[in-house]
């Protein structure tokens, strides 16, 4: 398992969710515990976004709502009719194997042969071992 390096006074971890996110990672908060103790309080190394004052600044303007003549009617009839995209399946029967990914493995299960009665990747119109009868 690769070690994992997080760095708080940088604001970095080499998993990158404390960059990507903005919240601490597992790592981080592993650190945090292990060297500043229980007391010391985890959101002071969350990103500012995602506090209750961002929140509080983000809705202190008016939000106007939209007016109603701004607004098409789509009850009534009209020439640029919005009609659903045309999907239409291909021709042929469907594809009933799975495309595997890459690196995925193949495990086919050995079949046990009804004429020669061996485990192998063969059956009984298959066989090429002579007759036990």
């Amino acid at each position: 398992m690769p070690a994992v390096v997080a760095d708080i006074d940088e604001g970095t971890c080499s998993c990158g969710g404390w960059q990507y996110n903005g919240f601490v990672c597992a790592h981080v908060a592993a650190v945090l515990l292990k060297t500043r103790g229980e007391e010391e309080s985890m959101a002071a190394y969350i990103d500012p976004f995602y506090h209750v004052v961002a929140y509080q600044q983000t809705y202190e303007d008016n939000i106007f709502p939209v007016l109603a003549m701004d607004i098409p009617d789509f009850t009534q009839g009209t020439a640029r009719e919005i009609k659903p995209p045309r999907n239409r399946r291909p021709p042929g029967r469907p594809c009933l194997k799975r495309i595997r990914s890459r690196g995925e493995e193949y495990n086919a299960k050995p079949r046990k042969c009804s004429r020669c009665h061996q485990v192998c990747r063969h059956n009984r119109r298959t066989c090429k071992e002579p007759s036990n009868d």
